[in-house]
């Protein structure tokens, strides 16, 4: 550009680059700030459109607690684990499962879940091994396979056969495909958000 050019040089020919370069620029200029004015009132319409909707109702139930045995988990672990979730319209036949990611717990759903409620759909959110109030065993090696044989003793464990859709956001994206090879016939669909992908990365190893 002339003004780099013009300034390596000497400061005269800095000033003349100037002018040579603003005048070029002048239709440049002119048409970014018809532009910029343009973009703020777009922006002042959809900030109102915004402001007109019906704001979305969050579902914040009560959080339940359960103690799986070390057994029932198939994983190397010396304790029970004692896990949080949620579980809303327990009575309905349509089942979707919530796996967050990390970090994240339950409390990332709170909007999805208010739709899915009002669908008639049985909304159930896990809170992961070390997050939100599940219990953090130390010999727990976090991998998206061992977490994915958790959900599978979870869901035994309150007495889920099928789920008809399984929801992942970023890492719980990894946790459902796991899922979906140890045990194939669980989950009936997936939906991911943000998923981080579903093939091992030097980022996705035990920490």
């Amino acid at each position: 550009m002339p003004i780099v050019r013009a300034t390596a040089s000497n400061p005269i020919l800095f000033m003349n680059g100037c002018r040579r370069y603003f005048h070029r620029c002048r239709p440049i200029l002119l048409l970014a700030k018809n532009l910029h004015s343009y973009t703020v009132q777009l922006l002042n319409r959809q900030t109102n459109s915004a402001n007109n909707q019906q704001l979305l109702i969050p579902s914040d139930p009560d959080v339940l607690h359960a103690k799986l045995s070390k057994e029932k988990c198939g994983l190397p672990m010396i304790h029970d684990l004692n896990v949080s979730y949620t579980d809303e319209n327990k009575t309905s036949p349509i089942v979707a499962l919530a796996i967050h990611g990390c970090p994240g717990n339950h409390f990332n759903f709170r909007y999805l879940a208010s739709q899915l409620i009002a669908m008639g759909i049985r909304v159930i959110r896990l809170n992961m091994p070390g997050f939100a109030t599940s219990e953090k065993p130390p010999e727990f090696v976090y991998t998206a396979k061992n977490m994915a044989q958790f959900v599978v003793a979870f869901l035994d464990h309150i007495g889920v056969k099928k789920v008809n859709v399984g929801i992942g956001t970023s890492f719980g994206c990894s946790i459902l495909t796991s899922l979906s090879i140890i045990q194939s016939d669980l989950v009936s669909s997936y939906a991911f958000l943000s998923a981080v992908g579903g093939r091992p990365q030097a980022g996705l190893q035990p920490y």
